[in-house]
């Protein structure tokens, strides 16, 4: 499977240029099974791929926006292992559904900070983010990470810093996040990074009505029962509450909004919506 590769430059008032990538939903370790064989959800040669451009920018700052791990049978080890290797200044990721304990996917959060902390312990450097902020005075940036507002830590406290000044990137999980925030945050907050949506997998004309179509339904029975709860449909219908924001770049108010449509995929697959890295230019 090829890695699609979005460049995107951004005025950010910054103190000198940096470059930033940033990737998402990679669900290490975790397949389907399709005529007796496993599929992979994030296949090793994707994260070949994605090894060799982040080594070849060497990015200031690498982010990762949530479902790291796939599910509780995940093995965070080698996934940090990976991580390690990779050439970046800082690498800040958050936790998505999967990583947490919610939602029924009982991923071994203790484990994945466990592993995090036996390869990386106390580097400032390489951090999950979890409704904290990082102040980086040599770029003149923060970073603001927020666990998946679905865990009920939300909100996030770190965001009330009005006579903070400091140009932010907020890097959460889902989109939907920024509909519940947006009327309390100021300009300074200048970029929102997400995932989560895996840009729902397809791209085709109309998707977004036809979707919509698909939501309303989903409200009678008599349609209900023809959508089976693991098809394609109801991650359609289930992914986000708001489904203004499904993949890319979208600009509201003072901010900028960007999702990505992620790195690993659900079954039955991707229909021209490839695995996507974004490399940032931020000046």
């Amino acid at each position: 499977m090829e890695l699609n590769v979005e460049n995107i430059s951004l005025h950010l008032d910054l103190k000198h240029p940096i470059k930033c990538i940033f990737v998402s939903d990679i669900h290490f370790d975790g397949y389907w099974e399709k005529g007796g064989r496993k599929i992979h959800k994030c296949p090793p040669e994707l994260l070949n791929q994605i090894k060799l451009y982040v080594d070849y920018h060497n990015p200031e700052i690498l982010f990762i926006g949530g479902d790291l791990m796939d599910d509780c049978n995940s093995n965070p080890y080698p996934f940090f292992s990976w991580l390690n290797d990779l050439k970046a200044d800082h690498i800040y990721m958050v936790l998505g559904n999967h990583d947490l304990d919610n939602n029924g996917y009982k991923a071994c959060t203790e484990d994945i900070l466990l592993a995090s902390n036996v390869y990386f312990g106390f580097n400032s450097h390489v951090r999950i983010l979890r409704d904290e902020e990082v102040k980086l005075d040599n770029y003149g940036l923060r970073v603001i990470g927020i666990d998946d507002y679905t865990t009920g830590s939300f909100p996030c406290l770190c965001l009330d810093y009005p006579d903070d000044t400091t140009p932010t990137i907020v890097l959460s999980h889902n989109p939907d996040t920024y509909e519940l925030i947006q009327e309390g945050i100021d300009k300074n907050h200048r970029l929102f990074l997400f995932g989560h949506t895996h840009g729902h997998q397809s791209n085709f004309i109309g998707k977004a009505q036809f979707i919509s179509l698909l939501k309303f339904l989903n409200k009678f029975k008599l349609f209900r029962k023809f959508f089976h709860s693991d098809s394609q449909i109801q991650r359609w219908i289930k992914c986000t509450k708001y489904d203004k924001y499904v993949s890319g770049l979208y600009e509201e108010y003072y901010h900028h909004v960007y999702v990505s449509q992620g790195i690993g995929t659900h079954p039955p697959g991707r229909y021209n919506c490839p695995p996507t890295l974004t490399v940032f230019e931020f000046d």
